[in-house]
């Protein structure tokens, strides 16, 4: 089956979940709410690289009706500078993904760069809030927070490394549940609290805050341990990486997945304190890679 077959059989308008339709206007495709009276522009977007060229459509599905780049780059995968977590991760996944009867609606919310579908040799609908250099093109552009997608329609959700720099996690969460079918499932994963000891040990760490600190010079020089403490973090909202540490707790997710009504059905730990960077693949292929302290934890929900 492809994707355009039951892309389009799911999307409704964010706002009222109301049906979409075809219209075009000054030679330009939408997708139009007749209640809301909204044009959601579907954009032409080029991905390439220096061996191939992919033009695709992709309809803008959020409140920002626009899109900043038109020609992306369509990044090359190399598996050898992918550190051992993250290669064993998508192996997993995959594998779970994969048994999932033929026909599935499979979404990957808020794929990035859309890794994940490398590793899969089936369909999968992905979005993101963002066109940007990817391996592979997404599908559409929506607001996880605000799904474009109509109740009860999708059979299973991933969710790589997005939910622990979300403000709202319980909406974030809640948007998946209203849109599962029953008994549908989502593969949530994040870093664990045990992956600091990891994000110390790489060397890309330091190298990364090193370009804060050139881009940020006068901050950095006006008071340096302040910058240190806020601009070390790894992304979250949090004030200081202190306070990064000490919010990033299994217990406040897991909170967040039995209140909105998920039923935690599985829950794996992935990769050991020299698996973040590829550098230390051949190190960590030495130690164990699965146990409680993983530096990746990924939990299998079910509606």
């Amino acid at each position: 089956m492809k994707k355009s077959k039951y892309l389009y059989k799911v999307l409704v308008c964010p706002k009222c979940k109301e049906e979409l339709r075809f219209v075009k206007r000054e030679n330009k495709k939408f997708l139009f709410c007749e209640k809301d009276k909204i044009y959601y522009p579907i954009e032409r977007v080029e991905y390439s690289n220096d061996k191939k060229k992919i033009f695709v459509e992709i309809p803008i599905l959020c409140e920002k009706r626009e899109i900043a780049f038109h020609h992306v780059k369509l990044l090359k995968i190399e598996k050898s500078k992918l550190p051992t977590s993250k290669k064993m991760f998508y192996n997993i996944l995959s594998k779970k993904v994969s048994r999932l009867p033929s026909g599935s609606i499979i979404i990957d919310n808020g794929c990035g760069t859309n890794i994940f579908e490398k590793f899969i040799d089936r369909d999968i609908i992905s979005f993101d809030l963002k066109i940007q250099d990817a391996y592979l093109p997404i599908d559409f552009i929506a607001d996880s927070m605000l799904l474009p997608i109509r109740n009860n329609s999708v059979d299973c959700y991933v969710s790589n490394f997005l939910m622990e720099y979300m403000d709202q996690p319980d909406l974030y969460i809640g948007e998946m549940y209203r849109t599962l079918k029953k008994m549908g499932r989502a593969y949530i994963s994040f870093f664990t609290p045990y992956s600091y000891f990891a994000y110390f040990l790489s060397i890309g760490t330091y190298y990364n805050y090193l370009k804060k600190v050139i881009k940020e010079p006068i901050s950095f020089l006006s008071n340096p341990i302040r910058h240190l403490l806020q601009r070390f973090v790894r992304g979250t909202n949090y004030k200081t990486i202190i306070e990064e540490i000490k919010n990033w707790k299994l217990s406040f997710f897991e909170d967040v997945f039995r209140k909105t009504g998920f039923k935690v059905t599985g829950k794996e730990f992935i990769g050991n304190i020299f698996s973040l960077d590829w550098i230390y693949n051949p190190l960590s292929s030495k130690f164990s890679n699965y146990g409680k302290r993983g530096v990746i934890c990924l939990y299998t929900l079910e509606k």
